[in-house]
Parts: structure tokens; C-alpha cells; sequence
């Protein structure tokens, strides 16, 4: 797709915001797409001069609608920010890494629950395949686990939870006998 018309530093800034999903992109593409062709300012709009591969957007989709859900659910993004407001998630926090390929050792989200247990999940669109470090990851632990869907994060993540509720009930009844 052909982006002529736009200086090279305006079509990088453009495609980074446009695959990222920043709000203030019509504003970005108004002003530097004002001299474009008209099929290039379309493209802009409709978001399809994203240059990310579709299993690779898919896998980005996924992880957005699973940090959604989480945030739902009661778990907040342990980020500085959310630190510094005091923000406590009522069921815990989740950590999402951006650049995992930089750091191979964890996998795409870490879920830290109120009561210090954690699940590791790696998300994966049905195509997506894991690397030989993720598998043995994975391998290593109860508390890793792969989502190809929502739906199994959800499930894996219901699973987590009524474990700890499990964990809880009888540390309670071992201290009362």
C-alpha cells in the first residue's frame, strides 16, 4: 500500500499510532495526510495501511480483549502509574511485557493475585506456535498456561481463582482443627 505524498518520519509516526490504536490518530492523519492522495487518507481511516501481519494484529486483539476482561474481573495493570494512584485491584494484578521477545523468560501476561499465588498465560491465536523457551516454560509449571481465545483465558483464569478459594478454605479449616 502506498503511502506517496508523505514525508518518511510522518508515515512511520502514522503507521506506529495506527497499529498501536492511539486515540489521537485522526488528528495525526487529517494533518499529515492533507497533501495525500485520496486512497491514501482512506487507507489512514480505515485503518488498513497497518503494515502488522493479520496473525500478528490478531494476537495484539486478543491480548487487548484479555486485559480487558481482567480489568473486569477485578485485576488492574501493575504499572507505576496505577501504583502511585493507590490503585489496588480487588482480585490482584496483572503484568503485561510488551517487547517478550527481548525478554524470553516470561510468557505475554503474569497474573499476581491479592494472595501472593500467580498464572503465567501465554496467548496465542490458533496459527500462532510457540517457541521451544515458551513450550519449556510452560512445561515446567502448573501455573503456565496457553490461551489460543478469551474464552480459555476466562476458564483459565476461573480455574486460578477457585484454586486459591480451594487453598483458602482449607488453610482456614486446618487452623480451627
Amino acid at each position: 500500500m502506498s503511502m506517496r505524498g508523505l514525508p518518511k518520519m510522518s508515515q512511520a509516526v502514522l503507521r506506529m499510532n495506527s497499529c498501536a490504536g492511539i486515540p489521537e490518530i485522526d488528528d495525526l492523519i487529517e494533518e499529515a495526510a492533507k497533501d495525500a492522495e485520496p486512497t491514501v487518507l482512506e487507507q489512514l481511516r480505515a485503518g488498513t495501511i497497518c503494515e502488522l501481519p493479520a496473525d500478528r494484529r490478531a494476537e495484539k486483539e486478543l491480548q487487548r480483549d484479555c486485559e480487558n476482561w481482567l480489568r473486569l474481573r477485578g485485576y488492574y495493570p501493575r504499572t507505576p502509574a496505577h501504583i502511585i494512584a493507590g490503585m489496588d485491584g480487588q482480585q490482584g494484578y496483572y503484568i503485561h511485557l510488551n517487547r517478550t521477545k527481548k525478554n524470553p523468560i516470561l510468557l505475554d501476561l503474569l497474573i499476581l493475585r491479592a494472595d501472593g499465588m500467580w498464572l503465567e498465560v501465554e496467548l496465542k491465536v490458533e496459527a500462532g506456535r510457540l517457541t521451544p523457551v515458551q513450550n519449556a516454560l510452560i512445561e515446567s509449571s502448573k501455573h503456565r498456561v496457553v490461551c489460543r481465545s478469551l474464552e480459555q483465558m476466562k476458564a483459565s483464569v476461573e480455574l486460578f481463582e477457585l484454586a486459591g478459594e480451594k487453598r483458602k478454605l482449607s488453610q482456614t479449616q486446618s487452623e480451627v482443627a
